[in-house]
């Protein structure tokens, strides 16, 4: 299978899929969500596996790679900077999501350590 028909019935895939969970909200049938679901991941794994030409390459990496650090540091940066913004503002009295504030600034520092925790094993690992 080529790549280009492995994108399509992926995307036929992945609606079918989005379709069912919304059936399946909308009369209350959690099995039916469920179950759609993962017939959909097995769909689209064996759909991977029929793939006969090279999907990836040292520049997709490279572009994934980039693309995963900025992402990383847009959601820390604007968790930690809306956090502070939400403390501020329930000191001085106009709002009450102090409490969101503090789990913003938790989850933004647990996911900076993290990022320097799995950079640092990677670099031991590949050598760096």
């Amino acid at each position: 299978m080529t790549l280009r028909k492995n994108r399509i019935f992926s995307v036929l895939v992945v609606l079918i899929m989005g379709a069912s969970v919304a059936v399946g909200m909308i009369t209350g049938n959690l099995y039916l969500s469920v179950l759609l679901s993962i017939a959909g991941l097995g769909a689209l794994i064996l759909l991977r596996r029929r793939i006969e030409e090279p999907v990836r390459d040292e520049r997709d990496l490279l572009i994934d790679a980039k693309s995963s650090t900025a992402t990383l540091q847009l959601f820390l940066g604007g968790s930690a900077l809306l956090g502070s913004a939400l403390i501020f503002l329930s000191y001085i009295g106009y709002s009450a999501y102090e409490q969101t504030g503090y789990t913003l600034l938790v989850l933004a520092n647990v996911g900076a350590l993290m990022h320097q925790a799995f950079r640092e094993r990677y670099k031991r690992a590949y050598g760096g």
